[in-house]
């Protein structure tokens, strides 16, 4: 009888966690259509569901006007109160924001309030890099554990897990059409997967360690950066190496922006703490950026351009940070006092929204 009365339990407490869960699920999701567009229209269902609406939505809200420097924090959230913060990313509204912790968890954010959406668990180790699918539908979460996994927006679980890498994963994106992922680590690889399957499509060896990659908007090229202090340009098409541009840092190499109103530019950020703005065509530094107040304080420090091209914004080891001209190369402002840790990630939102995360714990929203 015991037995039985035990069996009923764990039933009814199975079918009470499922009914949680589904209900977890629909206001997430009500909340990401409500963010990502909260005075648009009502708008028909479509045989794509939720996530095709979320992903129009996103669409139409690209900045199309000058942005504001930021000056004062808005919000300071306790994202991972006992874990270093090592990620963060926007969604493409700059309505959700996604940070990733060596507490093995990916958590969600209302970027206008600071208020926790869900919290993605999966990683067996430490989340190094963070980011959202284009189309609305998905997250992704590279970690030390040495795999990359993507989780579904519209449930909170995660739908694949990409093993293939034989060492710590330092970055991983989705590509501008949402159909495949690419990934770099420790391992000196290069991988690309196919989101749909969950399997590796191409592995390059890069020959040093990559810390960062971004793809062009075309998705043709893909820009690696090292630990060798190389910025390096491959076709997606053969995966074969297209250039190398070398020397232009004298350290490892921690970031690398595409800057939104020029595709044929991009921006580094670097262990010798300085940014380089870099001509990908004619694979040659432009600019170069350095103040007395930056100082890049760990190998996957993360830049980033301003959605009007006009700024470039980074974190410093004494937890500042630093705002340059992208045109001049003039150092514009230091903001401080707001972290208290080294600054490990910048985002810009194409909303105008900045928000940084430093090491210990906290993620600044800005104003």
């Amino acid at each position: 009888i015991k037995d039985s009365m035990a069996e009923k339990y764990n039933e009814i407490h199975a079918i009470q966690e499922e009914a949680h869960r589904i209900k977890r699920s629909a206001e997430l999701m009500a909340v990401a259509n409500s963010l990502a567009s909260p005075t648009a229209p009502d708008t028909p269902s479509t045989p794509g569901g939720e996530s095709e609406m979320v992903s129009r939505r996103m669409s139409t809200d690209a900045l199309t006007f000058g942005c504001q420097l930021p000056s004062t924090p808005k919000q300071t959230v306790l994202a991972h109160d006992r874990n270093e913060i090592h990620s963060l990313a926007h969604n493409c509204s700059g309505a959700m924001v996604l940070t990733g912790s060596d507490d093995r968890s990916l958590k969600l954010w209302d970027s206008r309030n600071g208020t926790k959406l869900a919290a993605l668990e999966g990683a067996v180790k430490g989340v190094m890099c963070v980011g959202f699918s284009d189309d609305g539908k998905h997250v992704l979460g590279a970690s030390n554990d040495f795999a990359v996994r993507i989780w579904s927006l519209k449930t909170s679980r995660v739908v694949h897990a990409l093993t293939g890498h034989q060492n710590k994963i330092y970055c991983a994106r989705f590509s501008p059409d949402s159909k495949s992922i690419y990934s770099g680590g420790y391992d000196r690889l290069i991988k690309l997967w196919d989101v749909h399957q969950g399997l590796v499509t191409q592995s390059i060896n890069c020959s040093s360690s990559c810390n960062d990659a971004a793809m062009t908007p075309d998705g043709a090229l893909l820009v690696s950066v090292h630990l060798d202090a190389s910025v390096r340009l491959w076709d997606v098409r053969t995966a074969q190496l297209a250039h190398e541009i070398s020397r232009v840092h004298k350290q490892p190499v921690t970031s690398v922006s595409l800057v939104p109103n020029n595709p044929h530019e991009i921006v580094t950020n670097s262990r010798d703490d300085s940014l380089q703005l870099l001509d990908i065509r004619m694979h040659t530094s432009i600019r170069s950026y350095q103040h007395q107040s930056y100082r890049n304080g760990v190998n996957w420090n993360r830049a980033a351009v301003s959605p009007d091209s006009q700024y470039l914004v980074a974190g410093a080891q004494d937890g500042s940070v630093v705002f340059w001209r992208r045109e001049s190369g003039e150092h514009v402002t230091t903001l401080k006092h707001a972290h208290k840790s080294a600054v490990v990630c910048c985002s810009w939102a194409n909303n105008d929204q900045l928000a940084t995360v430093e090491r210990e714990h906290s993620m600044v929203l800005w104003q």
